[in-house]
């Protein structure tokens, strides 16, 4: 038997609004999903901009302050490795408090954008570009950066230099464990070497220290009658 029309019919008007009623499921739900990906967005933002303030900045005082402990300034090489390590890092402290202010302006013209749109039902709300919220974006990367170059740039300077002096203490040691060299070479030294080369062609050495007591001349021995 054929069923009845009505019976169709109600069941299309139900399938009817049981989409509309999943649609608006779906849409709650990915409101609830947006709002928390963003929550965590902003969050790790917040974090990554702290912690990278604080290890630059401590970064740069350590190095002003006990780079010179590490490695002596008056003998260092690659000083220019050095000066913009500390270049990056401040500049890494700058760009991240900047940042911050950024992101409040940005935050606050979100804010009305999302007015117009929503109170004031401006649909062309939506195109408008948040120049702050790029600005924040392109801040983040360039402290990133500044940052990565510092680190890069000190730890050449410390391992070129620690090396380098390293190597000088190693030769200075096995230069004055040589026999018969002398390390100190100046005037003094010289003068003494061709002295020594001089008395040594002339046969004329110096007075050995167990006649120091004697007597240039001694009488001839006399004989008794």
């Amino acid at each position: 038997m054929d069923a009845p029309i009505g019976s169709g019919n109600e069941r299309l008007s139900t399938e009817r609004k049981a989409a509309p009623a999943d649609d608006e499921v779906r849409q709650n739900y990915f409101a609830l999903y947006l709002k928390q990906g963003w929550e965590d967005i902003q969050t790790s933002t917040d974090d990554f901009d702290k912690n990278l303030l604080a290890v630059s900045s401590g970064a740069l005082g350590v190095s002003v302050a006990f780079i010179k402990d590490v490695v002596p300034l008056a003998t260092a090489v690659w000083l220019p490795a050095l000066y913009i390590s500390w270049a990056a890092f401040a500049l890494c402290v700058l760009v991240t408090l900047t940042s911050f202010q950024l992101s409040i302006h940005a935050g606050k013209r979100q804010l009305d954008i999302a007015r117009e749109y929503y109170i004031e039902k401006k649909t062309e709300s939506l195109k408008k570009k948040n120049w702050a919220t790029k600005a924040v974006k392109v801040s983040t990367i360039v402290s990133g950066v500044m940052f990565f170059i510092g680190l890069v740039c000190t730890l050449c300077f410390c391992e070129v230099n620690v090396h380098r002096r390293a190597s000088i203490v190693q030769q200075s040691t096995k230069h004055d464990a040589a026999p018969g060299i002398s390390v100190t070479v100046g005037p003094t030294t010289f003068v003494e070497q061709e002295t020594a080369t001089h008395k040594r062609r002339t046969g004329k050495g110096s007075a050995h220290p167990s006649n120091c007591g004697t007597s240039k001349s001694e009488p001839p021995n006399q004989k008794n009658p």
